[in-house]
This record gives C-alpha cells, sequence and structure tokens, in this order.
C-alpha cells in the first residue's frame, strides 16, 4: 500500500498513532493533508502536521476555514498559535462561523482572541441576518463603558492648611 494514500486516510480519522508512524516511515506531509485534518477538528493531527512542515497560510489560509466548520476551537488554536493571524485571514473568520452555526467558535474568536469586528464586518454580518457576534461586541462595549462609569475616581487632594490667603 503507498504510505501517502494510506496517511491521507489515517490524517481523515485523526489517527495520530498511525499518521506519526508513517511519516517516520517517509510519508509526505502536504497543506492539503493538514485541511483534511482541520476540516476533521484533529488537532493533535494538525499540530504534529504544522511540525512536520505543513503550511498553514497555504491557500489563503483554507485550513483556517474548516477549522472553523468543523467547531473545533483547539483545531482553530493550533492555528492561530501557528501564525494565522485572523486580520489576514481572506475570509470573514466571524461570518465563516456564524454562517456554518459555530457559536463556540464565534465566542471563542470574539472573547479569547479579543476580535473586534470592523464597520464593514459589521455590516456583512447584519445583511445576512447574523448577530452573535454584533450582541457579544455590544456587550462588550456596554460593559467596559460602565466599568468606566462605575470606576472610583480618586478624592480631590486637600489643600494643605496655613498656606491659602490670609483673611
Amino acid at each position: 500500500m503507498n504510505p501517502n494514500f494510506a496517511l491521507g486516510a489515517y490524517v481523515r480519522a485523526g489517527d495520530i498513532d498511525q499518521v506519526r508512524r508513517l511519516v517516520e516511515l517517509g510519508a509526505t506531509v502536504t497543506s492539503h493533508l493538514l485541511m483534511d485534518a482541520c476540516r476533521g477538528g484533529h488537532h493533535e493531527v494538525a499540530q504534529y502536521l504544522i511540525e512536520h512542515g505543513a503550511d498553514p497560510q497555504h491557500n489563503d489560509q483554507i485550513a483556517l476555514h474548516w477549522a472553523i466548520t468543523s467547531g473545533s476551537i483547539p483545531t482553530v488554536r493550533v492555528l492561530l498559535k501557528a501564525g494565522i493571524e485572523l486580520s489576514s485571514y481572506r475570509r470573514n473568520a466571524v461570518f465563516d462561523a456564524e454562517r456554518n452555526e459555530q457559536p463556540e467558535i464565534v465566542r471563542f474568536l470574539m472573547n479569547q482572541c479579543h476580535h473586534t469586528l470592523s464597520d464593514d464586518e459589521a455590516r456583512l454580518l447584519k445583511e445576512h441576518g447574523y448577530t452573535l457576534a454584533i450582541e457579544i461586541q455590544d456587550s462588550r462595549s456596554f460593559s467596559e463603558n460602565l466599568d468606566d462609569t462605575l470606576a472610583v475616581k480618586p478624592a480631590p487632594k486637600a489643600k494643605p492648611e496655613g498656606n491659602g490667603p490670609k483673611l
């Protein structure tokens, strides 16, 4: 059996032990295999493939699209740690998550990654009826404003006695 063909099957199955074995035997690691691992939400396999030469930036970072679509936060995290930046992602990561009904990924991107929607992103989401990310951002803005409003301000310094004008 061709080890490269078998490697693809084990990547899609998420079998990290067999993936390691075949790579050690000389099977070729490709960025397409990384996409397959991400599509299946197999974060350990994705990490291993990246460590062995798969490029997460390949093909406009399509691996991130597949990780988002799979709903696997650990797989998204692996890609972000490998250097993918949400701001350079050709597609809109939050839009991908909303469109593929992955609310946990939306929350992860907005809260853990501290993503802030641009006006264009917010408009795109609204046009398609997706509201979770906008609600999260609005809630975050409200909390920040409330924190500023409720912040304890230091009391004004008292004027020392005896230094004022004499009456």
